[in-house]
């Protein structure tokens, strides 16, 4: 069991809050491991107190970008602290339940699944009988598509073990009781043959048409009216099939909005690393995507000076942007004009690219960003003009570039979270040499001991050391920004 849900069930226990894991209890083991998700059904009067724990273990809320989002169903994303794992609550106040793509019954079983419970593994589960009737009825109204059969097929072998540990000696004496009681609307001997139909896997006809006597006995607890319910079904399939063939990644965001997210630190730190870990890791649950600030695309305004850079590289090597260092303690070293507009193309693009990911943070994405420019002169990605003293001739072209240069990099978004990452020299000379791509020993050199650091005044910046082991590093940087976050 993972630690951040051993304290939440020591906590709920503790304050003698209502609630159970309502559903696919024989995997319960697993879900407590952080396999897969927690389905937990809390009586609604102990809702904010519930939340208050959720709150004090700093677990966070998040919803879906498509509109599905059903009333009293709720997510909710904690990190365990130990393991790195992200565990997900999927919490319910009433029991929507359905279809998968619409879940269009609200059943009035609240009190029998959080009352009439047995406790395994410390958690409250339903009796075994009122935990079947929910299976039987979940599974049986998904018959009446032929997608949803199809689905349920390829899952069949769970199915079977599922109702196999449900069907007990003490389950079968319960389940017509409890459906007299809790929902005297369903003819038990339908319930019957949809129980046994589903223990001998029938022909999709038998299901079908069960499934469709169900639903009419289920209509007193419809969410919506028949019309109402196939526009909106519509209107889902729709939007589920757009999302698969042109959205990007899971379907996730916190609702206290999106980030954007930088790493920052000077050659070898392990940005790259970190970048590529916290992409995978966030992106496992969140809509999220990731961009290197230091290397923007090119733009409609640099798009073909870009084109040109191999040959320029050639012909003009010493003014390549990698061997020109500014350094602001030492009289301003002139540079040539060439330089000076590439250096303005790259703000632009920098610029670009940095309002077009405040978009999406602004609509709730996550952004992960390898490197980020700051406005202070000689750092990295940062400006690197220094505006002449003398004017005339060609320090009157370069000033208006210098110039042009600091105002573009102004105009850029400040990052909301900056983790700055930092290691000594020797160390990060010996991580170069096991990089695939290598830089000269000097350049790391150079990088570490003349360099400049960038400031990030409106950010909220991390400072984190990378020299210690790599599981060290990342469980740091995952505690400190889903601190934030």
């Amino acid at each position: 069991m993972l630690s951040i849900v051993k304290a939440l069930i020591t906590k709920l226990e503790h304050q003698g809050i209502a609630y159970c894991h309502w559903k696919s209890n024989i995997a319960l083991k697993d879900a407590l491991s952080g396999i897969g998700d927690l389905d937990i059904l809390v009586d609604r009067r102990d809702a904010q107190r519930f939340e208050s724990v959720l709150s004090a273990l700093n677990f966070k809320r998040a919803r879906e970008i498509l509109p599905i989002n059903y009333p009293a169903i709720h997510h909710f994303y904690g990190l365990d602290i130990a393991t790195g794992q992200l565990v997900h609550l999927h919490i319910y106040y009433r029991l929507i339940t359905g279809e998968s793509l619409l879940k269009n019954y609200c059943l009035p079983l609240e009190e029998v699944l959080i009352h009439k419970t047995i406790n395994i593994e410390g958690v409250p589960i339903p009796i075994k009988g009122a935990e079947l009737i929910v299976f039987v009825l979940r599974m049986m109204v998904k018959h009446a598509a032929i997608l949803e059969y199809l689905l349920l097929k390829c899952s069949g072998e769970i199915l079977k073990k599922e109702l196999d540990y449900l069907f007990d000696e003490e389950a079968q004496k319960q389940y017509p009781l409890l459906l007299q009681d809790y929902l005297p609307s369903i003819d038990i001997h339908l319930f019957d043959k949809c129980l046994d139909c589903l223990q001998q896997e029938a022909p999709f006809f038998k299901f079908f048409w069960l499934s469709i006597q169900l639903r009419q006995q289920l209509k007193l607890f419809n969410r919506l009216s028949p019309i109402a319910e196939w526009l909106f079904r519509g209107k889902l399939f729709i939007q589920r099939v757009l999302w698969r063939l042109f959205g990007s990644g899971k379907s996730k965001q916190l609702t206290s909005g999106g980030a954007i997210v930088a790493f920052v630190g000077a050659e070898a730190t392990g940005k790259s690393t970190l970048v590529k870990n916290t992409t995978s890791w966030l992106g496992s649950v969140f809509h999220i995507t990731s961009v290197h600030l230091g290397k923007p695309p090119s733009s409609l305004l640099s798009f073909l000076p870009n084109l040109a850079l191999p040959l320029l590289r050639g012909v003009a090597a010493e003014d390549r942007m990698s061997t020109v260092v500014t350094d602001t303690t030492k009289k301003a070293k002139s540079v040539s004009l060439l330089y000076a507009v590439r250096s303005v193309l790259v703000a632009w693009d920098r610029r670009k690219l940095a309002i077009k990911i405040r978009r999406q943070a602004a609509n709730g994405q996550l952004v992960i960003c390898d490197r980020y420019p700051s406005t202070t002169l000689g750092a990295m990605d940062s400006p690197r003009l220094t505006i002449p003293e003398a004017s005339g001739g060609k320090n009157q072209i370069l000033k208006y570039l210098a110039n042009l240069e600091h105002c573009i990099y102004s105009q850029i978004p400040p990052a909301d979270i900056v983790v700055r990452l930092s290691v000594p020299v020797e160390v990060a000379i010996e991580r170069n040499q096991q990089r695939q791509k290598q830089e000269p020993a000097d350049y790391v050199v150079s990088r570490h001991s003349n360099r400049i650091v960038p400031l990030y005044p409106k950010s909220n910046t991390i400072e984190v050391s990378s020299n210690q082991t790599p599981e060290k590093t990342i469980a740091d940087v995952r505690r400190l920004l889903w601190e934030i976050l």
